[in-house]
């Protein structure tokens, strides 16, 4: 998984005593990586995002390139544990982590941001300071990222640059949502990550 994938997969979470709005959405994350301005890999993958009231967010990945595929990922924002999916095998590999609490973005601080909108929803895009090329549009209401788009050049070689856009589609808000599918254990056969050597 690439580090921009799991940056769009923690969208938002929740405190253990405030509420996110439930959400479900359509997912189309498109890649090119370009060498001197050529492109040299070009990937779309498409999936559904499931976010429940306690800010927990279920991705399954349904296809890469028109491919089907059986990957995902969850994010457990009761105990903070994140996990890589599959689907196929049933397994999940388990990275611990935190809650992350709600109310990170105001209104009152977005300043004269440009506003969009996606599906009838308002959004602020953000632009992190440099050396990031990032933007992304955020609804500060429903703590959602509706899209990102992000380049950098590739560590393995600087030469060749990511560009990743993301996007959510067929958005349906205060949805219900089966609170089952948010706990791991019934499905998957969990495994810890093993922590990388030094």
């Amino acid at each position: 998984m690439t580090r921009i994938t799991a940056a769009f997969l923690c969208l938002c979470a929740a405190g253990a005593f405030a509420q996110f709005t439930p959400v479900t959405a359509r997912v189309t994350q498109s890649v090119q990586i370009t060498r001197d301005g050529k492109i040299v890999q070009s990937h779309v993958r498409i999936g559904t995002l499931q976010r429940s009231a306690n800010g927990s967010e279920l991705y399954r990945w349904e296809s890469n390139d028109g491919k089907p595929i059986f990957e995902g990922s969850l994010k457990d924002n009761v105990t903070g544990s994140s996990y890589e999916l599959d689907f196929h095998a049933e397994t999940a590999v388990e990275r611990p982590g935190k809650p992350y609490p709600p109310g990170l973005l105001r209104e009152d601080k977005a300043g004269d941001r440009p506003r969009e909108s996606v599906e009838g929803i308002t959004c602020v895009v953000y632009t992190p300071p440099p050396p990031h090329n990032e933007k992304a549009c955020w609804s500060i209401e429903h703590f959602l990222r509706l899209w990102q788009d992000i380049t950098f050049p590739m560590r393995a070689d600087p030469a060749q640059t990511y560009h990743m856009v993301a996007r959510m589609s067929e958005i349906k808000l205060n949805a219900n949502i089966d609170p089952d599918i948010f706990d791991v254990h019934k499905t998957f056969h969990v495994m810890l990550a093993q922590a990388s050597r030094k």
